[in-house]
C-alpha cells in the first residue's frame, strides 16, 4: 500500500513538473548578465541554423578603421561584456570613441556604457572606431521613420 501511495505521489510530482517546464523560462528571475548570455547563445544558434552572419554581429575591444575594417554608417552598439567593474549607479569606464585619423581629434565619445546599454555611433571614411574595456553587438541603425 505504501508503495502505491509513493508511486502515485511520484507520478503526480512528475506530471506537475513537466507542465511547469512546458510553459517556458521564467525570464524575470534572471539577471541582466544571464539574459545577455542567453541572447548570445540564441543568436549563435540562429547563425548556425541559417548561416546568416548578420544575426551575430559581435565586435570586440580594439580599433577599427572605417572603410577598411568596418563600413561607414550609423550603428547601434549593445554592450554585452566588460573588463571593468559595473555597479549600480555607474563606475564602469567602458568607452566607445570615434576619432579622426588625420587630425587625431575625438569626434564623439560614449562613456560609462553599461552592460545591456545601447550607444549610437556614426562612422565616416577617415575615422577610427575605438571600443575600450567592453565588447558587444554592432548592428546598422535604421530609424523607423526613415523612408
Amino acid at each position: 500500500m505504501k508503495r502505491i501511495v509513493v508511486l502515485l505521489a511520484f507520478a503526480l510530482a512528475m506530471a506537475l513538473s513537466v507542465g511547469a517546464f512546458a510553459e517556458g523560462f521564467d525570464l524575470s528571475s534572471m539577471t541582466n548578465e544571464e539574459l545577455l548570455a542567453l541572447m548570445g547563445s540564441i543568436m549563435d544558434e540562429i547563425q548556425t541554423r541559417t548561416g546568416d552572419t548578420s544575426a551575430n554581429d559581435r565586435i570586440g575591444r580594439g580599433s577599427y578603421v572605417v572603410g577598411t575594417d568596418i563600413k561607414a554608417g550609423t550603428y547601434d552598439f549593445i554592450c554585452l561584456e566588460s573588463d571593468m567593474y559595473n555597479y549600480e549607479g555607474g563606475g564602469a569606464m567602458n568607452q566607445i570613441l570615434v576619432i579622426d585619423m588625420e587630425t587625431d581629434d575625438e569626434i564623439s565619445r560614449e562613456n560609462d556604457v553599461q552592460i545591456g546599454a545601447h550607444a549610437i555611433v556614426s562612422l565616416s571614411e577617415g575615422q577610427v572606431l575605438e571600443i575600450r574595456e567592453c565588447s558587444g553587438i554592432l548592428t546598422p541603425s535604421a530609424p523607423s521613420w526613415a523612408p
